[in-house]
């Protein structure tokens, strides 16, 4: 019911000394989790309404402030987030019909790739950390050679993308600028 109607019944948290603590309690349907290199961010895809949240993380207290929220039109599962900060997006661009994929193995679900380069951190601590990143479709199918894309790494211009049905496709990774 959660992604249907995208309700913000999700959460962020920590996991700490043996305690979980809810950091940000009304996400809709949050998936892939990730820091930035740095950790000094917190990137969080949420899977049914098309966005990426950056939250800005204190390390030392384990807050979280939501500082940003990207949307790359297409339903995010996982992150990988390379040195650089690039980070790569294993896509479902059409959310409703990738659940429909976890219940029949005979219909085809899209598979998308993104690419998102963060421009320079802004400075100004009222204004979006990114106010400037790109967005690149790396890789899209219609699920005849890979079936619903969840995750894609990235590694000295090789790509591997994995899927929610246990499939792997490994693959020459071509962007522009890089």
């Amino acid at each position: 019911m959660e992604s249907v109607f995208q309700l913000p019944w999700g959460s962020v948290g920590v996991y700490e000394e043996n305690a979980t603590r809810v950091l940000d309690a009304s996400v809709t349907f949050p998936n892939g989790v990730t820091l930035s290199p740095d950790g000094r961010y917190l990137y969080v895809a949420c899977s049914s309404t098309g966005h990426l949240l950056i939250y800005s993380r204190d390390a030392g207290t384990q807050t979280l402030t939501f500082r940003q929220m990207i949307d790359v039109t297409s339903g995010c599962d996982n992150l990988f987030v390379e040195a650089n900060g690039h980070v790569w997006l294993g896509c479902h661009p059409r959310w409703l019909k990738t659940m429909v994929c976890f219940q029949s193995t005979s219909d085809l679900c899209d598979s998308h790739v993104l690419l998102m380069k963060l421009g320079p951190e802004s400075e100004t601590k009222d204004r979006p950390p990114f106010p400037d990143f790109s967005i690149e479709q790396i890789y899209y199918d219609d699920g005849r050679e890979l079936k619903a894309s969840a995750v894609a790494v990235h590694y000295e211009g090789r790509l591997l993308i994995g899927s929610i049905n246990n499939n792997l496709l490994y693959c020459e990774a071509r962007s522009q600028g890089t």
